[in-house]
């Protein structure tokens, strides 16, 4: 298994930062992780604290960062996309609410728009929901391929350790209506137009090759 910490060397526009981890993980290749000619079958992310914006829209363009990768050899065919995650506690009062970072107010609203984001980005996705109890710690996405490998990314904090940027906070970008239409809180998912950092502590990746052939 190979680990890679990451801190600040992320830091930069929301769109994009899909290809900037791959980079950072593997050099700017993602064949590298994987035999020439794998052509990949199933995506899934597993992951408790999708909670917010920010979260979500990370997911989508490190999925999308994947699917351009093949795509551009003609590799990515109807490849089914899951996300399986915990289900939100309605009702919880948020004095951030309305914001990038701000927890989703309810489960259907956070896996219509997040279903909405990758329908956007040519990818239909199903979104599971469960109870906690019911899942597991690590946050863990895992693409299969037709050879019957497999190529696992453990993510040590998920998606939630990058935060908007401190230059973003304050302004009119930093808002996140939640009240609109899936549709709409989807493509603002998907163009993902607002800057996102890391923190001085670094969070660590881990890239578990064992099972492919």
């Amino acid at each position: 298994m190979l680990s890679c910490a990451i801190s600040n060397e992320l830091d930069g526009k929301g769109a994009g930062f899909g290809q900037r981890f791959f980079s950072q993980i593997c050099g700017g290749d993602l064949f590298t992780l994987f035999p020439k000619g794998a052509i990949p079958t199933a995506l899934e992310y597993e992951d408790r604290y999708l909670a917010t914006p920010i979260a979500c829209a990370l997911l989508v363009d490190v999925v999308s960062a994947v699917k351009a990768q093949f795509q551009a050899r003609g590799d990515w065919g109807d490849v089914p996309i899951q996300v399986t995650t915990m289900t939100i506690e309605g009702g919880k009062q948020s004095r951030s609410r309305g914001t990038w970072w701000s927890d989703w107010e309810f489960t259907d609203q956070r896996d219509m728009a997040l279903k909405a984001a990758f329908d956007y980005s040519g990818m239909p996705a199903s979104i599971v929901t469960k109870e906690k109890r019911f899942l597991g710690h690590g946050r863990r996405l895992t693409l299969w391929f037709a050879s019957g490998g497999k190529l696992c990314l453990w993510l040590d904090q998920g998606w939630s350790y990058w935060a908007v940027a401190k230059l973003h906070r304050q302004t009119p970008l930093a808002a996140f209506d939640m009240r609109l239409p899936a549709t709409v809180l989807g493509e603002a998912l998907a163009e993902f137009r607002i800057d996102v950092q890391g923190h001085e502590l670094p969070t660590q990746v881990f890239v578990d090759l064992r099972e492919l052939p």
